[in-house]
Order: C-alpha cells, then structure tokens, then sequence
C-alpha cells in the first residue's frame, strides 16, 4: 500500500517503496490471472475431449445401428428358422464399412444379445433384436 511520509524521511525512497508495492502488486495479478487462463483452458480441453468421446460413442451406436438394421432386412428363413445370409464382408462392402469396424459391431451385438451366432459365418437376430427392429 502506500506509506505516509514522515518528517525527515526522504521523498525518493518513499516513491521508491510505493513502486515496489505496485510492481509486487502486478506480478501478483498477472500469476493470478494466468493461473486463471491455465485453468481455464485445462477446463475447455476437458469439455473438448469429453465431447469427443461422447460423439465417438453416438456414432458408434449409430453405425451398430444400421448393421442391425441390415440384417433385420436381409432375413431369410430356411427350415422355418430365420437367418441372416449375409457374411461380415458383404455387410462391410454394402455399407461402405471397414471389415474391422462390422466385426466389433458384430462382437458388441452378440456380447449383449442382439445376435446369435448358428455356426460358422451364420447368425440370427434374437428376439431383443427383433422387438428393436420392429419398434
């Protein structure tokens, strides 16, 4: 702050002194707004990286979707038994997928029980799938 000049005290050093002051003032606002900043943008990258998975993961669902979708409207029935003749390439090329992306579709649609696995490059959409489908 600012100090009163006394009798006898020299006016220099009394200018001197309340320069000191507003410089360690300065250097105090300037660290606490740019700790600011820096929190703040910490803060905004954050927000960034969490919107980044949250869309990551809607379009996920959606691309899952859609392959679902495509088997539900590929069904053929042999035997009085409803499959799906399409193999994970076809499904791939006919969306415009990669064969790695309609794989782990296919590995999260059987790990919760959309689709069942009848052997050897066969699957059946399960009942969960079907009342999905028809909603």
């Amino acid at each position: 702050g600012v100090r009163q000049r006394t009798e006898g005290s020299n006016p220099s050093a009394n200018v001197l002194e309340n320069d000191d002051d507003s410089a360690f003032l300065k250097i105090v606002v300037h660290g606490v707004l740019f700790l600011c900043l820096y929190f703040f943008s910490i803060l905004l990258q954050s927000i960034k990286n969490m919107f980044r998975i949250f869309t990551y993961h809607i379009l996920e669902g959606i691309i899952i979707f859609i392959i679902l979708k495509t088997m539900y409207d590929n069904q053929v029935t042999v035997l009085n038994e409803k499959q799906i003749p399409l193999t994970q390439i076809q499904i791939a090329e006919a969306l415009g997928y990669s064969k790695n992306k309609v794989y782990a579709a296919f590995k999260k649609l059987q790990s919760e029980g959309y689709i069942e696995a009848m052997g050897k490059g066969k699957y059946k959409l399960s009942n969960s799938a079907i009342v999905v489908m028809e909603l």
